[in-house]
């Protein structure tokens, strides 16, 4: 393979340059403020836009094209994203622009699959164009605290989700290594092999080809490490081929095309079978040897300095390869360069050694198999559906168990729940609730904590299994529990019966461990993703729906109406006389009202309505398909409801009202505006009129057509 660093290099400090000299440019127009301005907002967005886009293509381009990515280069593309992301929320309405509360998603997705250096540094980038516009318009005092507060949220995400993350990488990592034997291979793979017979024909050559490039590319990633570190005319490995008992050429990489990938060496013959023979480096300053010494070129080459360092396995100390290096430079080797070789040839053996564990282990092809495939699907998928029935669906290749179970722990309600179930037990027991304590299941919370019966029946412990409102399990014969757990959090656990005792071997129940393991780290990861996402749609203070998500749905709930013909109600709650609760008992115990006017709100809707807080203490529901009657019925229910809600605050306990107005479409109103403004008039003519009270527009239509509402102050 021939490489060209200097030429790469070329392109790496021109893309670089270019990008960092565009992203100055945009970022000055962006500060500015020139594209906003009144002459011609589109054509000063779209053209930052497609520079952006234009220099972001380019240097993906350079980025594959050199093969490596210099520091430079990646700043450069981060900082142009960023810029792109600015460019767009300030062509859509700056501050107030609907794609802002995405920035928070953008810095959580930096966050997990960015460095935190390069995170960080995207962060303060996005937020010092943001002060400059501040700085640029005025006023910049007001700006501060906001711009600080921007910051500071920002990077807050990103070091939760990055340190999460990495985290979770290690323990990865950790797992990935228990499955090396099952991923990785050798090329020298004999298909005749007596581990392959249990395998079908089809999946055995499959997974063949899979083994030779997989250690083929670990291996190439070890030279290509060290020719850019050394920086050789030609780094080159030679393994052994025990049917010949020769060295053979294995790879290279190289600054000529005059490589012999032909090329073997015997034991003993010439400097590298030496090298073979005696299993020691040689490091030659001065090359005066005849060509021949150098079997892997076709033609002569001018090669001053030699390096060459035995590949020798762990243990027995045989030779399976030679790592050789050379220069055209005399005296260009090193002892430093000397340890980063044998640093790659036990690399090499490490990598060689793995693909043999792997084709000696390869007889469990059945398990090797489904923990494959759990791997593939469990790190390819963030949404929890999929990793439940992904680890299942392993569990069931694993073992033929009469009964499996997975139970997901939560941790709010202090309950587990039974989730996914496989086994003539499965309808009984799934979608159940048991309480940790009455229960022997519950006693797995901890990686230590699993529970394995051979022999079931002879065990002392008289305890259910899941809970005492389960169906009563008979005839267990053997039985294990494993719990599933990230880090020090405790998320639920994997149950598997037999009838018969010893029923699972060691070898399985250990794939069963590590499938829990993985399953573990993946519905963490999923758990993480729904959050991350509910940052977007959801308010922090009450969990309800933010106004922006119940902006979007009231819009499909106004568009499906037009459609079909079908009527959905909006109603707006307002708390009474919220301001004189913060006045006299303190925010704090304003919050807890918000909280439980929230849960009120949420508890009396039905799942396919929506609940949302509008701003301030001002709430919205939708309901879906509901007519005008039996929304008004249901806000009179939960107008009394609340005010039957007690607080307590400085030894007084107190009570608050609410008044709500109510509209439908399409009776109501023939847009989504007018829906809100028409359901906002009732709420304030009730507002004004008493309070602690429910109005619907139609009742005052007429009313108000002739006469201005004035509002009150909460």
């Amino acid at each position: 393979m021939t490489r060209s660093s200097g030429e790469d290099n070329r392109w790496v400090m021109a893309l670089t340059a270019a990008g960092f000299v565009s992203s100055v440019a945009v970022a000055i127009c962006v500060i500015r403020g020139e594209y906003t301005a009144p002459r011609g907002p589109e054509t000063w967005a779209l053209a930052a836009m497609a520079v952006l886009v234009v220099l972001i293509v380019t240097m993906g381009v350079a980025y594959f094209v050199a093969g490596r990515a210099s520091r430079g280069l990646v700043v450069a593309q981060a900082v142009a994203w960023v810029l792109m992301v600015r460019v767009a929320i300030d062509a859509t309405g700056g501050s107030i622009s609907p794609l802002y509360p995405f920035v928070y998603v953008f810095a959580a997705l930096a966050g997990a699959y960015v460095p935190v250096v390069y995170a960080s540094l995207g962060i303060l980038v996005f937020v010092a164009t943001e002060g400059g516009q501040s700085y640029m318009s005025g006023p910049w005092p007001e700006s501060v605290p906001i711009l600080t507060a921007h910051a500071a949220g920002l990077l807050a995400v990103t070091g939760i989700v990055s340190a999460f993350f990495s985290s979770e990488r290690k323990r990865s990592m950790a797992l990935e290594e228990e499955l090396a034997v099952y991923r990785r291979g050798q090329a020298a793979f004999n298909e005749n092999a007596d581990e392959f017979r249990s395998i079908r024909e089809e999946g055995r050559r499959e997974q063949l080809r899979e083994s030779v490039v997989r250690l083929q590319d670990a291996l190439h990633h070890t030279l290509s490490d060290l020719y850019d570190i050394i920086k050789p005319n030609t780094c080159i490995l030679f393994t052994r081929d025990s049917a010949i008992q020769k060295m053979c050429f294995r790879d290279a990489l190289s600054a000529t095309e005059q490589l012999d990938r032909a090329a073997q060496i015997g034991e003993g013959e010439g400097l590298l079978g030496w090298v073979w023979r005696e299993r020691e480096a040689l490091r030659l300053t001065t090359f005066h040897h005849p060509p021949e010494n150098l079997v892997y070129y076709r033609k002569d080459e001018a090669v001053q300095s030699l390096l060459a360092v035995p590949v020798i396995r762990n243990g027995s100390g045989t030779v399976e390869g030679i790592l050789v290096v050379d220069s055209l430079q005399e005296g260009y080797f090193t002892t430093e360069d000397e340890r980063l070789v044998w640093l790659a040839a036990r690399q090499v053996i490490k990598e060689l050694e793995t693909a043999e564990q792997r084709r000696r282990e390869i007889n469990e092809a059945r398990v090797s198999h489904a923990l494959y495939k759990a791997s593939e699907a469990l790190n390819s998928s963030i949404d929890l559906d999929e990793v439940l029935d992904a680890t299942m669906t392993c569990i069931a290749k694993i073992v033929d168990a009469d009964l499996a179970a997975l139970a997901l722990f939560d941790h709010e309600a202090g309950v587990s729940k039974v989730v996914r179930a496989l086994g003539n037990e499965a309808p009984g027991i799934k979608g159940k609730m048991f309480e940790p304590d009455e229960s022997l299941v519950g006693w797995v919370t901890t990686p230590e904590q699993y529970l394995f019966y051979p022999d079931f029946s002879k065990r002392r412990i008289q305890k259910p299994v899941f809970g005492k409102n389960f169906p009563l399990i008979k005839g267990i014969g053997t039985f294990f529990c494993y719990p599933l757990v990230s880090g020090s959090e405790f998320l639920g656990s994997i149950t598997i019966i037999f009838g018969e005792e010893l029923g699972i071997g060691d070898y399985e129940r250990n794939a069963v461990t590590t499938t829990a393991r993985m399953a573990a780290t993946s519905i963490a990861n999923a758990n993480l993703h729904h959050r991350v996402a509910q940052m977007a749609t959801t308010d922090g203070l009450t969990r309800l729906f933010n106004h922006r998500y119940f902006q979007e749905r009231l819009n499909e709930r106004v568009e499906e109406a037009r459609r079909h013909p079908t009527r959905h109600t909006l109603i707006m709650v307002d708390i009474d006389h919220f301001k004189k609760v913060n006045d006299t008992y303190g925010h704090p115990i304003g919050d807890e009202v918000l909280r439980a006017m929230a849960r009120l709100l949420k508890e009396s809707v039905r799942n396919i309505d929506l609940a949302a807080r509008y701003g301030g203490e001002e709430f919205v529901l939708i309901l879906v398909n509901t007519r005008l009657d039996g929304a008004v019925s249901l806000a009179e229910r939960i107008r009394k409801q609340a005010s039957k809600l007690k607080f307590e605050a400085e030894d007084q306990i107190f009570k608050v009202t609410v008044s709500m107005g109510v509209a439908t479409f399409p009776d109501d109103a023939r847009s989504k505006q007018a829906l809100i403004e028409h359901a906002d008039q009732a709420l304030y003519y009730a507002k004004n009129n008493g309070r602690n009270q429910v109005v619907a527009y139609s009742e005052i239509a007429e009313e108000i057509d002739h006469k201005p509402i004035l509002v009150q102050q909460s």
